[in-house]
């Protein structure tokens, strides 16, 4: 017999005598709305799930699950009360009301105009609107925010490129911009890195060799934040001569360098004019890269995967879709695969819009939800900001 509270009787074991390895996996398979519930049963029970280690585990068993919308972009999106959850079994999505503990919030943040920029481990770098600077580190599930400190050097235009990621050798969250000043030549973009958690100022580390895109979040993953390379850019025309068309750039949070990664077959010389578009993303712990040839109607998407990260050969094609009827606008430009469930069933997400099933034994799309506005897939985490950066100032949602 198993209890959760404390008995007298000693041949009962009770949940606290559960080693914490053991308590992180139970924890790490149960719904979201229970795992929140459980963070507030016991302090030794919040310790290990706002534990980092606990958003390795429970990211492993439910690769995505909650989508919330973004209705505008201002502080008010720091208020986010509801999301939308994914039930694992039948992939059907129900709404969440999020709750918070009033001690998590201590000052408020107002009339900042702001845009979602890339994810890493469950928390989310939010920019400037106008600057594209990166202004603050939030985490959606427990509404925490951190103030990233203004940079003393000012970029002379609106195209910073922000970027967010995790030294997995020091363990410590850093803070990317990328930008241009007046006075340097066009094709020179400045590199400067802020160490959350360390109380230092930011620190110039270089220039970018690519022209990195400033409107598309990276993708974040194995120390490494991502973008695809704009293959129309001429600025990019020697990274292909030498690397044999490499679409994505990456960089290193631990090197702090700069690397072109070599894409998939598919887009070798011969063939890269034919697919239109391609989007990044992350499917399970693998880079992947969606190829788009968007022929009206009777697309032809192919999904490719880094099985072995950093090897050039071990992109392998995981599915292929082909000569499907369109019934949700535009969707080409934006076509996120969410993860591949067991039963050959593949979640996406269209257009920022359209939550779609796609059955590759039967070739056909379910509609799983239509949202009014804007959304993001995000994979949830329970880490506490105050315990990671407490050296920051902070605000609230």
């Amino acid at each position: 017999m198993l209890e959760s509270s404390s008995s007298s009787n000693s041949g009962v074991a009770k949940v606290s005598d559960l080693p914490g390895s053991i308590l992180i996996n139970i924890f790490g398979r149960l719904p979201l709305k229970t795992v929140i519930n459980c963070k507030f049963v016991c302090k030794s029970w919040r310790s290990l799930i706002s534990d980092s280690y606990f958003y390795q585990v429970y990211s492993h068993h439910i690769p995505t699950t909650v989508f919330f919308e973004v209705k505008e972009m201002s502080s008010s999106l720091l208020n986010l009360k509801e999301i939308s959850v994914i039930d694992r079994q039948s992939c059907g999505i129900a709404k969440m009301q999020l709750t918070t503990n009033s001690r998590d919030h201590v000052v408020d943040i107002r009339n900042m105009n702001i845009q979602l920029g890339n994810g890493c481990n469950g928390l989310i770098c939010l920019r400037g609107v106008k600057t594209g600077e990166p202004s603050l580190i939030w985490n959606p599930i427990t509404r925490q925010v951190i103030v990233v400190p203004k940079p003393a050097t000012t970029a002379d235009d609106n195209n910073v490129v922000a970027g967010f990621g995790l030294c997995g050798h020091t363990n410590r969250y850093k803070v990317l911009r990328i930008f241009h000043k007046k006075r340097d030549p066009p094709s020179r973009w400045r590199v400067e890195i802020y160490d959350l958690g360390t109380g230092n100022k930011w620190r110039e580390i270089g220039d970018a060799p690519f022209p990195i895109p400033s409107t598309i979040p990276g993708f974040f993953i194995n120390n490494t934040l991502h973008w695809n390379l704009d293959k129309n850019n001429k600025r990019n025309d020697h990274v292909n001569a030498n690397n044999n068309n490499s679409l994505i750039c990456g960089f290193d949070f631990i090197e702090e360098n700069f690397k072109a990664i070599k894409a998939p077959p598919i887009f070798s010389s011969h063939k890269k004019n034919k697919y239109h578009w391609s989007n990044l993303g992350i499917i399970g712990n693998f880079l992947s890269i969606c190829a788009i040839d968007a022929k009206a109607f009777r697309p032809d998407i192919q999904v490719w995967v880094m099985e072995k990260y950093g090897v050039p050969e071990s992109w392998a094609l995981r599915f292929s879709i082909r000569d499907f009827f369109i019934d949700w606008c535009n969707p080409y430009r934006s076509i996120q695969v969410i993860n591949i469930r067991d039963n050959d069933e593949i979640l996406m997400l269209c257009a920022n819009h359209f939550v779609k099933l796609y059955n590759l034994r039967e070739r056909r799309f379910r509609t799983v939800e239509i949202f009014d506005f804007p959304v993001i897939a995000h994979v949830p985490s329970f880490v506490s900001l105050k315990d990671v950066f407490r050296e920051h100032p902070w605000g609230s949602g």
